[in-house]
C-alpha cells in the first residue's frame, strides 16, 4: 500500500462517527419493522437485501472478483458475526431487560481489545488503551443506570454475553483475513449469513414470512442498506486500514447516537445520563489517542 493510499487519521475517525450513526439507525428502524414482521423473518429479509446490494455494488463499482475459494471464510464470518449473535440475543431478550442486555453488549470493545492483544503484535494492550476502553464502557453504562431491580436468570445473561463475545471475535477475525480484499470479504460474509438464515427458517418457519405493508418494506430496505450493507462495508474498511480500537469506540458512540435518534424518531425522552456518557466516551477516546 502506498503512502498516498493510506487514509488519514481524521478520515478514519470520521468513518468511526459515520459507522456509529449507521449502527444507531438500526434501533428505531428495527422497532418500526417488527410491527409487521416476526424477528426471524426480519433478520432473513434484512440480510438477503443487504447481500444483494453488496453483490450489485461489487459487480458495478468495485470490479473485484468474488473469490469463491474463500467460501469457508465467508460462512465462518457470517455465522459468527450475524446469525449466531442474532439468535443468542433474541433468546436472551425473552428473559433479560433490554437495559441489561444493552449494557452486556457494551462489553464488545473489551472483548475485542483483549482478543486483538492475543492475536496481533501491533494491537498490544497498553495502559492508555485499557483506561480509554474502560472509560468508554463506564460512559455506556451510565446511559442505562440504574438498571431494573429484577432477578436475572443465568443462562439468558450468559447467552447475551456470548453474543458480545461473538461480535468481538468477528471484528478480530475480519482483520485476520485482511489478505482477502475487503469488498469481497464483506459481500461473502453477508451472502452466507442470508443463506444460513433461510436454512433456519426452513427448519423453524415463523408464522409471518412476507408482509403486504409497504411502509414496513421501506423500513426494511433502509435497514438493509444503512446499518447492514453500508455498516459492514465500513467496518471492514476500517479494519483493513485502521485498528480494532476504531471499531471499539464506534461501539461506544452507537448507544449515544441511538438515544438521540430514538428521541427524534420515536419521541423517547433524553436524560442527563446522555451527557455523562458522552463526556466519558470522548474522554476515553482522547486518552487512547493521545501521543506519549
Amino acid at each position: 500500500m502506498t503512502a498516498a493510499s493510506v487514509p488519514s487519521p481524521l478520515r478514519l475517525w470520521g468513518c468511526v462517527v459515520l459507522l456509529s450513526l449507521l449502527w444507531a439507525i438500526a434501533f428505531p428502524l428495527t422497532a418500526l419493522t417488527l410491527v409487521a414482521l416476526e424477528p426471524l423473518a426480519l433478520v432473513a429479509w434484512r440480510l438477503t437485501i443487504a447481500g444483494l446490494c453488496l453483490c450489485l455494488y461489487q459487480h458495478f463499482f468495485c470490479k473485484q472478483p468474488f473469490l469463491l475459494q474463500h467460501w469457508r471464510v465467508y460462512l465462518w464470518l457470517g455465522v459468527l458475526g450475524n446469525v449466531l449473535p442474532f439468535l443468542l440475543i433474541g433468546w436472551g431478550l425473552k428473559s433479560v431487560p433490554s437495559g441489561v442486555a444493552a449494557l452486556i453488549i457494551g462489553t464488545v470493545p473489551l472483548f475485542t481489545v483483549l482478543i486483538a492483544h492475543l492475536q496481533f503484535p501491533n494491537e498490544r494492550l497498553t495502559w492508555r488503551l485499557a483506561a480509554g476502553i474502560s472509560l468508554g464502557f463506564i460512559g455506556v453504562a451510565s446511559l442505562f443506570w440504574p438498571l431494573p431491580a429484577v432477578p436475572l436468570p443465568l443462562l439468558p445473561v450468559l447467552a447475551i454475553a456470548a453474543a458480545a463475545l461473538c461480535y468481538g471475535l468477528t471484528i478480530t477475525e475480519l482483520k485476520r483475513f485482511n489478505s482477502i480484499p475487503f469488498v469481497p470479504r464483506t459481500t461473502g460474509m453477508m451472502v452466507s449469513s442470508a443463506i444460513t438464515s433461510w436454512v433456519i427458517i426452513a427448519a423453524y418457519p415463523p408464522t409471518i414470512i412476507v408482509t403486504t405493508d409497504a411502509l414496513a418494506w421501506l423500513h426494511l430496505l433502509l435497514l438493509a442498506l444503512l446499518p447492514s450493507a453500508s455498516a459492514l462495508l465500513l467496518t471492514t474498511y476500517l479494519l483493513h486500514h485502521g485498528s480494532v480500537t476504531h471499531i471499539g469506540f464506534s461501539n461506544y458512540l452507537t448507544p449515544i447516537f441511538g438515544v438521540v435518534i430514538s428521541a427524534l424518531v420515536l419521541g423517547e425522552r433524553i436524560t442527563g445520563g446522555l451527557l455523562v456518557a458522552l463526556v466519558f466516551v470522548i474522554g476515553g477516546m482522547v486518552l487512547t489517542l493521545r501521543k506519549r
